[in-house]
Parts: structure tokens; C-alpha cells; sequence
């Protein structure tokens, strides 16, 4: 996936998409990728709830650059961000 960097971080494991936070996988499952179709204010409930539950180790972001609200919240969280994923859903779709 092309993006942009907006932390620094080396993560690997599996990315998900969810549309609503009872997609989220639960807290004993193994660790994940959050992927959001964009960086605005609406997905911080989604992300806040992943955050929460202890197995997010990374954010990438569909539309929305580095300097969106859900980047810099994640930056703060310590959770390595790649932002501006072009296709997203497209590219989930093909797994």
C-alpha cells in the first residue's frame, strides 16, 4: 500500500476495516491494523474503542493526511500512522 508516513514505527500484522465499533475485534484477540476510510472526527469513536481494548498496534488512514484529528490522536497514543491510502476500501475488498 502507497501512503504517506505520519509516525514512525515498524508494525506487521492484519489489517481490518470495520464499519462500526461491534466489527472491532475483541480484547483477547490477536493484535491488528485499524483502518479507517477517513481521518475526521466521526471515526475517532471507533478508534478511541480500539485504543481501549489494547490490541490496535497501528492506524492507516483512507482519506486524510498526517495532520488530520484521528493522525495526530494516534501520534499522541504512541500508534504508528500512515495516512492517505489511496482505494482503501477497494483494496480490502480484493482480500
Amino acid at each position: 500500500i502507497q501512503s504517506r508516513a505520519g509516525s514512525t514505527g515498524k508494525i506487521s500484522a492484519q489489517a481490518i476495516l470495520p464499519k462500526s465499533i461491534d466489527e472491532l475485534p475483541s480484547r483477547d484477540s490477536l493484535p491488528y491494523i485499524l483502518l479507517t476510510r477517513d481521518g475526521s472526527e466521526n471515526q475517532s469513536e471507533l478508534f478511541l474503542e480500539a485504543l481501549q481494548r489494547g490490541n490496535m498496534i497501528g492506524l492507516g488512514i483512507g482519506k486524510g493526511g498526517v495532520t488530520c484529528h484521528l493522525a495526530t490522536v494516534a501520534r499522541e497514543a504512541n500508534i504508528p500512522v500512515v495516512a492517505r491510502i489511496q482505494n482503501i476500501e477497494r483494496k480490502m475488498a480484493r482480500r
